[in-house]
């Protein structure tokens, strides 16, 4: 959870948005609370993971 959340803190920092960073806390929260309602099953952590690594290749190709 740490390196997910250090994840999303480069996200937000390498968007350049000051508005989205201020709010990021509440809106992780939020989503962080769905996911572990609709599907966040210990087994579905691998896929959890690799979708944010996916993002993270987007990212690091500069492919929006």
């Amino acid at each position: 959870m740490r390196t997910d959340r250090a994840f999303n803190e480069l996200c937000l920092v390498g968007a350049h948005n000051e508005y989205r960073r201020q709010h990021d806390d509440a809106d992780e929260l939020v989503a962080r609370r769905f996911w572990f309602i609709t599907t966040g099953r210990p087994a579905d952590m691998p896929l959890a993971a690799n979708a944010c690594g996916a993002v993270a290749r987007a990212i690091a190709k500069g492919d929006a």
